[in-house]
């Protein structure tokens, strides 16, 4: 089985062959018709079946355009993933220049943390409002409130607040190990999410390790689990729309939670965005506030694609 958006979120998860023929990608599956791609227009690429071998010619000519490869376990969760090393030709100057400003402006990277959190309440408000739930005004209000560093820990009540009004007083976000099938569909979504934001760091010359907010000296994803943040709501809004029924994660429901790269979504700049391009503006907004002192452009309000 073989699913993907139009923007390339290539997922594999039956036994299969993968290689290059003549420039693309070749898919090849017993039983099946052979599938080509063009390489250039692949973002990531999800391997799902112990029985799937890949080239490693093909691994190289995937990042060398820019493009993730995960490698899932048996829940279909991501246990491995490969990232562009060399995507851009600013990546030693600016990975200098990151690693710098997060000793020499402490006081900045909490202001950037406090934008984080107030578009992730903000967003939460939003996601409970468009799924037509109570709860919103109070993270709205929530958001109004964070400081640099978020000392009240206001992202903490906001996300205890957030959950009970979106899947009940009964529901408890399990990150790791999950077997109910809300979190294991959340917990796809967000891999989802995190492999295309690192994927645009590293796009951007940017070092994923070296985070924010985020510092885990074992985490190779710091930055990207920070930035992040404030898009988990759409995985959320997804679930609660579409997947709440009792059935566990399977090809309709990846589908799905893949889709959400074929969302638009408002930023704080005032304009409409689809999410690749979303999360460029965002990261390029780093950049810039790394350089001079400048605010984020974050997201803060969704529109489903097309829509």
């Amino acid at each position: 089985n073989l699913s993907m958006s139009e923007h390339r979120f290539l997922h594999v998860e039956s036994p299969a062959r993968i290689g290059l023929e003549t420039g693309r990608l070749c898919i090849l599956a017993e039983g099946r018709e052979p599938w080509f791609g063009c390489v250039e227009d692949i973002a990531a690429l999800s391997l799902s079946d112990p029985a799937i071998s890949i080239s490693t010619q093909a691994l190289r000519v995937l990042a060398e355009n820019g493009a993730m490869v995960l490698v899932n376990d048996a829940s279909h969760l991501p246990v491995a993933l490969a990232y562009p090393m060399q995507a851009s030709t600013l990546a030693a100057g600016r990975i200098r220049r990151q690693a710098e400003w997060r000793v020499a402006h402490p006081n900045h990277a909490g202001v950037l943390w406090a934008e984080i959190v107030c578009a992730k309440l903000r967003m939460q408000g939003e996601t409970l409002r468009r799924c037509g739930l109570n709860g919103y005004l109070r993270l709205f209000r929530l958001a109004d409130r964070v400081e640099p560093n978020d000392p009240s820990n206001l992202e903490a009540q906001g996300a205890r607040h957030y959950w009970k009004h979106l899947f009940g007083s009964d529901f408890r976000r399990n990150k790791r190990d999950a077997t109910d099938h809300l979190n294991h569909k959340l917990n796809y979504g967000y891999a989802v999410l995190r492999a295309l934001v690192a994927r645009h760091l590293a796009l951007a010359g940017l070092e994923p390790a070296l985070g924010i907010r985020h510092a885990s000296g074992v985490n190779r994803f710091n930055l990207a689990d920070d930035l992040m943040e404030p898009f988990r709501p759409l995985v959320d809004a997804i679930v609660c729309e579409r997947l709440l029924e009792e059935a566990p994660l399977g090809r309709d429901e990846k589908r799905a939670l893949i889709g959400l790269i074929e969302h638009s979504v408002i930023m704080s700049d005032g304009r409409e965005y689809r999410l690749h391009a979303a999360m460029d503006t965002m990261i390029a907004s780093l950049v810039r506030a790394m350089e001079a002192n400048r605010a984020l452009v974050l997201p803060t309000r969704c529109r489903n694609g097309g829509q």
